[in-house]
């Protein structure tokens, strides 16, 4: 079974991989270049990018350099460095520097001479692309210099009928030419080298990652070092904010000038995300009483703050002069009926009020519209009707164009939690003159029990609209970024996930959009045991990379590349057919000795085994007296420590400061990836001071966390004993079932860089369990059997000797019925994973010699 699901999952791969690597992503709106680290980093993290690094660029009367150019000078002061230089083989060199000090300047060199270039604001800005030409006129002794259709500026020189040029961006290592000097703020894209008419080379530069600069003419990449690729903030969030704080914590967003307001018990702090600055309005009075059933919304029209309690039909306005409340009966310590949690609360210009709309609590959905009136201050239920807007709440929602879309949810008909509760998958509009609901459609349903985030955004260009979707089956799962369109039920997943613990009431999240900086923003809080809201925001630059496009882009004629899909499409699904015929007559080999089955007696329960660190069925920790530790690990802390626990027992050598940057801190610098690392470190160290006597260490120059005792104190590395040997003993087996019967290995995280060791410690438990199971004397040990059968159904849940144990046991027991309902269920699974039929009957199968089953 295994080889021929193996070679069914590489023809899968395979396939994708041959439409992958020829599908070209064309790169339409999302802002892409190389943005050089400068000034601001250490030397040696400064980018260069050579594109003459495989071999010299021979000229021949004339050569045209172009590239776009994009300088941020406003909040530049005193910027200095080489935008790039160009050395031939008699070491003459041409320059172009940016000065930003007493004036705003270009200034090109030739030789000894230089030319300065006045620029000013208007010419270069962080938002603007300038197209610089730099024209090489051999026969002509002439350097011609133009920005953006300016005026040519004419440079004489002295060249030869054939010159050799070295040609870097940035930084270079080269000869005596070689320069640290690197301007900040200033980013290049579409560079393109042109000899007489003929264009040589093109670096279009909108990749995201890789130490190469794809060149898509002739395939002549050029070398980076230290890039920071633009691409990449369209693709992955990064992260602006995070922290904790006593209590509860409320936040809302002015969209016009993208600033978050966030309020807890003892302050307002207003958080500009781009400046990475605060502003506080401490309160002149005690602290605020603030609960999970508060809500704040910003009034960007007028640019008032207000907050209100939906149980209370309370609302309170914030004065930012005198920086009080002007209802502070909202924060007294009152009994709530906490019956509108998770509802959604929107702001409507128009008629300057706010709607609030479902809700939950005391074991009850809802599907009340509230409606607020700020110039009043006055409290409205609007009828509507029922049979549309199910009552609900964690559902998405925004106003647009004096409407309210309202976007899935969880709920129930009845709004009783106890009758059939379940997750809505509707899009719903509701007109707020008329006061009605109308249903648009139906999504696309991403998974069963799918939820939403408070808010969707909807871009008006487009009537694209996005969401935050996760499931709400998951307590430690994953927030995914997902596009839908007002016209279209056509839902998709769009963008990178972000780790999300959700706890029903207790987790919020919300999605905002900055339309002047083009920008998504995400906040997430959990409010934790010890009552503190662990808190973040998160940005993702607009428009986003759909996450298979996020790789260099290649752009070739329409025609070539449908045939070559085409033809590789045919090519790689004729392989994989033949390789899966070839697998599917393939036998289990096993050797002719049998295992002398030892006594198990149907009531031995299997080995309890209990470990202070857990991997398997989900990641968990425990102190020296058994409390739980795990909610004290913050999202980043929890992959920091799984990385290193990892690559420690991988290899015992641990892992090197830049592979834990790419890990942890990719879209990072190195001085702001080393200062993070130190204080999660640093926290993570006294976590671990809990759990007994651990140390992190980098003594061989790799990080690793050391067990300083002798106890195994973690499930993985006892299985990793019992298993790594030339022949694990029954007794092995059984410690091992007694770890994975609680479930697959760190099955409630999704890292790509754990799915190498999710794969290899699934290989190693199947493989050893189907082995043993193969020597096994089915009627001597059925319990056993049962027990062996369900463990690897925790790994592989179509696997044909995990049927073959349960059915035959269950056969064995006279339990006809669970031996037929075990089998259907595995022909349902096998189709759906294989989409054809199984090749055996219920009675075919259960005659089979074990060691006859596909592999």
């Amino acid at each position: 079974m295994k080889l021929y699901k193996s070679s069914l999952f590489s023809f899968n791969i395979y396939t994708l991989f041959l439409v992958f690597i020829m599908l070209p992503l064309t790169v339409l709106s999302q802002e892409y270049g190389l943005s050089f680290k400068g000034q601001d980093f250490l030397l040696d993290e400064r980018t260069s990018l050579d594109i003459t690094s495989n071999k010299p660029l021979i000229v021949k009367d004339e050569l045209e350099l172009t590239f776009d150019l994009k300088v941020e000078l406003i909040k530049r002061k005193g910027n200095f460095g080489y935008i790039f230089r160009a050395i031939n083989e008699d070491n003459k060199n041409i320059d172009l520097l940016l000065s930003n000090t007493s004036t705003k300047k270009l200034i090109i060199v030739v030789g000894d001479t230089e030319t300065i270039i006045p620029i000013n604001d208007s010419t270069f800005s962080n938002k603007k692309w300038s197209t610089i030409h730099i024209k090489f006129s051999l026969s002509k002794n002439e350097l011609v210099f133009s920005i953006a259709g300016s005026k040519p500026i004419k440079k004489s020189a002295v060249f030869k009928s054939k010159e050799s040029y070295k040609i870097f961006f940035g930084a270079n290592n080269y000869k005596e030419f070689s320069t640290s000097d690197v301007p900040s703020g200033i980013s290049i894209r579409d560079v393109k080298l042109t000899q007489g008419t003929k264009l040589i080379a093109h670096y279009p530069l909108n990749q995201c990652g890789g130490n190469e600069a794809i060149d898509i003419i002739n395939n002549n990449n050029a070398t980076v070092k230290n890039a920071d690729w633009l691409l990449c903030y369209h693709k992955s969030w990064e992260e602006n904010l995070i922290s904790e704080v006593d209590g509860v914590q409320l936040l809302t967003f002015d969209k016009n000038l993208g600033e978050f307001y966030i309020l807890n018990k003892t302050t307002l702090t207003k958080y500009n995300p781009k400046e990475k600055s605060f502003k506080t309005y401490p309160f002149d009075k005690d602290t605020l009483e603030i609960s999970l059933d508060h809500r704040i919304l910003f009034d960007h029209k007028q640019k008032k703050l207000y907050c209100y309690l939906a149980d209370k039909n309370q609302i309170s306005e914030f004065d930012f002069e005198t920086k009080r409340w002007d209802n502070y009966s909202l924060f007294k310590k009152q009994p709530l009926k906490q019956i509108y949690q998770h509802h959604n609360g929107l702001f409507s210009p128009k008629d300057n009020s706010i709607y609030i709309l479902g809700g939950y609590g005391q074991f009850t959905y809802q599907n009340q519209v509230k409606k607020v009136d700020l110039s009043s201050k006055t409290w409205e239920n609007i009828p509507h009707d029922n049979k549309v807007f199910k009552p609900r709440y964690l559902s998405g929602a925004t106003i647009y164009k004096d409407s309210i879309y309202v976007l899935g949810g969880y709920g129930s008909e009845s709004g009783k939690q106890l009758v059939n509760p379940k997750s809505y998958f509707d899009f719903l509009r509701y007109d707020i003159e008329s006061k009605t609901f109308k249903k648009q459609y139906e999504v696309t349903k991403i998974s069963e029990e799918m939820i939403f985030g408070s808010s969707i955004v909807i871009d008006s260009t487009n009537k694209n609209y996005y969401g935050l979707i996760s499931d709400k089956s998951r307590s430690n799962g994953y927030l995914k970024l997902a596009q839908g369109n007002l016209s279209s039920p056509e839902f998709k997943i769009v963008a990178d996930s972000l780790p999300y613990k959700f706890t029903d009431t207790q987790s919020f999240v919300d999605l905002f959009f900055d339309e002047n900086a083009k920008k998504l923003y995400v906040y997430t809080s959990f409010l934790n045991s010890n009552n503190q809201t662990d808190f973040g925001i998160y940005s993702l630059n607009y428009p986003h990379i759909p996450v298979i496009e996020a790789t260099q882009s290649n752009s070739k004629s329409t025609t070539s590349f449908w045939a070559l899909i085409i033809i590789g499409l045919f090519i790689s699904a004729m392989i994989g057919l033949l390789i899966i015929k070839y697998f599917k007559k393939k036998q289990i080999e096993t050797s002719e000795e049998k295992i002398i089955p030892q006594e198990h007696k149907k009531e031995e329960p299997l080995v309890e085994l209990d470990y202070p660190i857990v991997f398997f069925g989900g990641f968990q920790m425990f102190d020296k007296k058994g409390n739980d530790l795990t909610g004290k690990f913050t999202p980043l802390i929890k992959e920091l420590f799984l990385v290193l626990w990892l690559y420690t027992h991988k290899n015992n050598k641990g892992i090197s400061s830049q592979k834990l940057k790419d890990l942890l801190w990719y879209d990072k610098s190195d001085k702001s990836a080393q200062n993070n690392r130190a204080v999660n470190i640093t926290k993570l160290k006294t976590i671990l001071k809990q759990l007994g006597d651990f140390s992190i260490s980098k003594k061989t120059g790799y990080w690793i966390i050391e067990n300083n005792s002798d106890v195994l104190v973690n499930d993985y590395s006892q299985l990793n004993k019992n298993l790594l040997k030339s022949k694990p003993t029954k007794e092995d087996i059984i410690r091992t079932i007694s770890i994975t019967k609680n479930g697959a290995f760190l099955n409630n995280l999704d890292y790509t860089w754990l799915d190498s060791f999710k794969q290899n410690i699934t290989d190693l438990i199947v493989n050893n369990f189907m082995n043993f199971a193969l020597k096994l004397d089915i009627e001597e040990d059925l319990d056993f059997a049962i027990d062996l059968a369900d463990c690897i159904f925790n790994f592989d849940t179509t696997n044909e000797i995990a049927v073959f144990l349960k059915c035959k046991v269950y056969y064995i027991k006279g339990n006809h019925s669970l031996a037929n309902d075990t089998f259907n269920k595995f022909l349902k699974e096998y189709n759906i994973l294989y989409g054809q039929e199984f090749e055996h009957n219920f009675n075919e199968f259960i005659s089979l010699d074990i060691n006859n089953l596909h592999l």
